[in-house]
């Protein structure tokens, strides 16, 4: 899957082939920080506009029920 852009101010765009079931952000720390459930397509946008500045990681689950992390700066 694709995140993009990376860093991000406000809105992270999260686009997989396979479809997305769900997305979760968690901190460096491993705390889940935001979720999004129940998506049904290939691509969703996020808004980040409320976490702090820093490193993050964007979890999906895609419609398989596979699982792939990537890292993003929120900035």
């Amino acid at each position: 899957f694709s995140v993009y852009p990376n860093p991000v101010a406000a809105s992270l765009n999260v686009n997989n082939t396979t479809g997305i079931r769900s997305v979760s952000i968690v901190n460096v720390v491993g705390q889940e920080v935001l979720r999004v459930n129940n998506i049904d397509n290939n691509a969703t946008v996020i808004n980040t506009s409320d976490l702090n500045r820093g490193i993050y990681f964007v979890n999906v689950t895609d419609a398989n029920g596979m699982h792939s992390s990537r890292k993003f700066i929120r900035e």
